[in-house]
């Protein structure tokens, strides 16, 4: 038992590690690992979440019925989310407010739903817990390094302290999302090795597929959820916001689920686990945040839900014609698959942020 109990812990810290090697996680690795303080406050919430949520679903594996596994989930990972939250609101107020809207966002962190789905429905409570503590040590420490790298090159210190000799000139452009996209590419390709984002944009056809499915999702969770906003203000449960928002999110990603698999059972199958992976994906539950934070009314939601998931489609669909074409370019062995797909998804970032203030 010691023994498989070690190998569970061995393998989420490097054989499977959820950033370098299944490339799980994306949002919070490229969003605020700008900072190597925020890269151990993320990963370290992440942990929390990981062993309690593996734990408990695994106690519950036998009673929770196969077609509501979605939702059952989610409700589990995001009572433990707003813990941490909550927790972190109160004694850690610094790191609540740059973490920000990431915090809450951790309830729809891939790695946390995909374990899950794959490991704690599967196996007894402690091996769960075990693969849990695994995954989220392997993700702190993969974090930490991405946040140590970009905060070293884009600002010259580590953890605030000056570590670059005097009459260093920063290179800003790592701490951008864009850089991030480089960075953590270059060290996918250093380590030698997946969100949706990466998971099906391999083809033109898969990659607007999901795109279809996330625009539904997005837009009617952001009608949906502006009614569930209005009812939890009116009975003062404002904190059950996140479970609330989530939970709606779930019931929509299994109704899609279950009509792809009726009426496009070719689709569903090229989807694979990306589909119920829709359920975590940042924009679907950032665009439903976002219309909360922005004061949106109904009509307002409904519109910033349709725009923010036709743009996710729209770079999905981009990106995949990119993929398709690196596959017949002459790359390096080492720029070839996951980190050459990174630093593309970076340059593609860069021409992007040349349509701010456009529009």
């Amino acid at each position: 038992m010691i023994g498989r109990l070690k190998a569970i812990l061995k393998n989420g810290l490097f054989h499977e590690n959820p950033t370098f090697r299944l490339v799980l996680g994306m949002c919070p690795t490229l969003a605020i690992t700008y900072r190597a303080r925020n890269g151990v406050g993320m990963g370290l919430a992440t942990t929390f979440v990981l062993v309690f949520s593996n734990l408990v679903i695994s106690l519950l594996r036998k009673v929770i019925p196969e077609k509501v596994r979605i939702p059952s989930f989610i409700v589990i990972i995001a009572t433990f989310v707003t813990i941490v939250e909550m927790v972190m609101h109160a004694y850690f107020p610094d790191l609540y407010d740059t973490l920000g809207v990431f915090i809450s966002l951790i309830v729809v962190n891939c790695i946390i739903f995909a374990r899950a789905e794959s490991f704690a429905f599967q196996n007894p409570p402690l091996e769960s817990a075990v693969d849990g503590l695994g995954m989220g040590l392997g993700f702190t420490l993969s974090i930490t390094l991405v946040s140590c790298i970009r905060e070293l090159i884009g600002a010259g210190t580590v953890f605030g302290r000056a570590v670059m000799p005097a009459g260093y000139d920063p290179m800003t452009f790592v701490l951008t999302p864009a850089g991030g996209f480089v960075v953590l590419g270059l060290c996918l390709a250093a380590v030698n090795g997946c969100c949706p984002f990466l998971g099906v944009s391999k083809r033109v056809e898969t990659a607007f597929g999901m795109g279809m499915a996330v625009i539904f999702v997005i837009t009617v969770a952001s009608i949906v959820t502006y009614f569930v906003r209005q009812l939890l203000v009116a009975l003062s449960l404002e904190y059950l916001q996140t479970i609330a928002f989530i939970l709606v999110i779930a019931v929509l990603v299994q109704v899609v689920e279950t009509a792809l698999k009726k009426l496009a059972p070719a689709l569903y199958r090229a989807l694979g686990v990306y589909l119920p992976l829709i359920t975590t994906n940042c924009a679907v539950l950032g665009a439903t945040i976002m219309n909360v934070d922005e004061g949106y009314n109904l009509l307002e939601s409904a519109v910033n839900g349709f725009g923010a998931s036709a743009g996710f489609t729209l770079a999905i669909v981009l990106f995949a014609g990119i993929r398709e074409r690196l596959e017949l370019a002459d790359l390096p062995q080492w720029m070839k698959g996951t980190p050459g797909a990174l630093i593309a998804a970076g340059l593609m970032a860069v021409a992007f942020s040349g349509f701010a203030g456009m529009i």
